[in-house]
């Protein structure tokens, strides 16, 4: 690959980079407002012990299925 190849990649992945980091904390900021808003729902709503039972279910659910996926 000649210079001008090598110096179109980098400003490239540099572009790109850029957009993907700025994407990535988005999705991660809107993901964790979204988390706790609806934990402080569950936990304060008319359900109450309901929902205590439902977030108990999930995490159970969540640690098997990770427990699964990284036992190789």
């Amino acid at each position: 690959m000649n210079w001008t190849g090598r110096i179109i990649a980098i400003v490239l992945t540099i572009v790109f980079a850029g957009f993907l980091a700025n994407l990535i904390s988005k999705l991660v900021v809107q993901g964790l407002h979204t988390w706790t808003e609806w934990i402080t729902n569950v936990l304060s709503g008319s359900a109450g012990l309901e929902g205590m039972v439902k977030l108990g279910v999930y995490l159970i659910v969540i640690t098997l299925l990770i427990r699964y996926l990284f036992r190789r």
